[in-house]
């Protein structure tokens, strides 16, 4: 089933991706001659009109063959790709990644309508030494309001701790057993690691969050705000990880993974629920859309980047260069879909032996209780 879930998210990434290709370029008048999700042999054929539908056996990627779409080939006919101009071509081009934004926004905004899970503003438990410990709160505690701003959930606690200067005391209103109580506590600073590696120091009060849960639902109106805004930070974070990997902030061996990855994070979601594979599928195609850009040979920035010296130079390069480039491009792709994955089932293997690993110690530990 997860197999199934896997292949179904990937298809729809790269349908939606070069369903911006295909409409660009008929919008333009280019002649689309076949349509192809994956790769390798064809398992289905489908004619229309005009072009040919592909699924093909290895579903990790997808193309749209363009009439004309290599010199050699074209024979300058006004609806073939190399007889277009720079700009019309670089819309061609572009359009891929843009389809790839615009799907993931669309997912955000669909998971925001659905409805977001998210943990209660009860308290499940207290970290031992902590200010929230030292204040009196216990396990069972609701935290209606922190400095008079109300809290309806465990996201809203977040937010107004992490708001909190140095030095200052929180005033937190928690409902006890049908009772109103308020408490002063003065948060605690830790050193903590960013998610790129830098190391932060946050407030915390020591208190983790219960298994109950509640769905935040948000109007389509609010909800197409709030999928902009996820894209945009998405988005933002996506490219300062990629910043920070070039400069070599951080690893790029443990911060980037390939297939065998996003099918073990696809075997994870789908049992968390249908917004969870949503949110997942959105934070993908929004990575796909940023991945796309970057200008290396055969993905659609590399493209671009050829468009771009070709009307600098007035002329474009020779055909061998292009071609040069190309494998180039290709074999750096097989290259990075290796490695990956390597890493990828290493990481798989550890986590096993760890979960192994901390198994035996619980069953060893429970005959000692």
């Amino acid at each position: 089933m997860d197999l199934i879930i896997f292949i179904l998210v990937l298809s729809t990434l790269i349908v939606a991706h070069e369903l911006g290709h295909f409409l660009a370029a008929r919008r333009l008048g280019v002649k689309v001659e076949e349509f192809a999700v994956g790769f390798g042999r064809v398992i289905f054929r489908k004619k229309f009109k005009d072009f040919v539908f592909l699924i093909c056996a290895v579903p990790l990627g997808g193309y749209v063959r363009l009439a004309g779409e290599s010199r050699e080939d074209c024979k300058g006919l006004a609806y073939e790709y190399c007889s277009q101009s720079i700009g019309r071509r670089s819309q061609i081009i572009a359009a891929g990644p843009v389809f790839s934004f615009l799907l993931a926004w669309v997912l955000f905004v669909l998971v925001f309508m659905m409805g977001v899970p998210v943990p209660s503003n009860k308290i499940g438990g207290l970290l031992n030494g902590y200010p929230a410990q030292k204040a009196g709160l216990v396990k069972g505690d609701i935290i209606t309001g922190i400095n008079g701003v109300k809290t309806r959930n465990w996201l809203n606690i977040l937010d107004a701790v992490k708001k909190q200067k140095a030095g200052r005391t929180l005033k937190i209103e928690i409902t006890r057993n049908n009772k109103n109580v308020v408490l002063e506590v003065k948060p605690k600073e830790i050193a903590a690691k960013s998610i790129f590696g830098k190391e932060v120091f946050r407030p915390v009060i020591g208190i983790t969050p219960s298994e109950e849960t509640v769905v935040l639902r948000y109007n389509p109106l609010e909800s197409v705000y709030r999928g902009g805004r996820s894209l945009f930070i998405y988005t933002w974070i996506t490219l300062k990880s990629l910043f920070f990997i070039l400069i070599g902030a951080m690893s790029f061996k443990n911060s980037v993974s390939g297939p065998l990855g996003i099918f073990f994070v696809t075997s994870k979601v789908t049992h968390l629920g249908f917004t969870a594979v949503l949110h997942f599928m959105a934070v993908l195609s929004l990575s796909l859309g940023v991945f796309n850009f970057l200008p290396l040979p055969v993905l659609d920035g590399g493209h671009l980047f050829l468009l771009l010296l070709e009307k600098i130079r007035n002329r474009p390069l020779s055909v061998k260069t292009e071609d040069f480039i190309t494998r180039l491009g290709v074999g750096f792709i097989l290259f990075l879909v290796v490695f990956t994955s390597y890493n990828d089932l290493a990481r798989w293997v550890k986590a096993k032996k760890d979960n192994v690993q901390n198994g035996t110690q619980i069953e060893k530990s429970s005959k000692n209780w």
